[in-house]
């Protein structure tokens, strides 16, 4: 009897370790674009640019101007499109023509990476 009980213990105590290491494991979001293209590399560093540009301009007016985007270069394939604009808002959209699947949408929480 003794021997039923330390197997079963023994099998218990295995079978909880396992699902407790199940339970930590890492998951990774789902992207659906590849991310080492040069395209979606471009379009995500365009995104950051616009976002530090929002950003800087909000620190110096104290408040959102769309007008800070104005001389950001734009490259070839890439486009940038203001979605959501107020004062203490913005909504920016940068995609690239050969990305149709995804776009990277900049607020001022960040960047979010979405289909358009």
């Amino acid at each position: 009897m003794q021997k039923a009980y330390r197997f079963h213990k023994v099998y218990l105590m295995l079978a909880l370790f396992s699902m407790l290491l199940s339970a930590c494991t890492l998951t990774l979001p789902n992207r659906s674009y590849e991310t080492a293209s040069p395209e979606s590399q471009e379009a995500e560093r365009l995104a950051w640019i616009v976002w530090h540009k929002m950003e800087l301009g909000y620190l110096s007016e104290g408040r959102y101007d769309s007008n800070v985007l104005a001389d950001i270069r734009v490259g070839p394939g890439l486009k940038i499109e203001v979605k959501d604009y107020q004062n203490a808002y913005f909504e920016v959209m940068v995609s690239h023509e050969s990305l149709s699947q995804v776009a990277w949408f900049v607020s001022p929480e960040g960047i979010e990476v979405r289909s358009p």
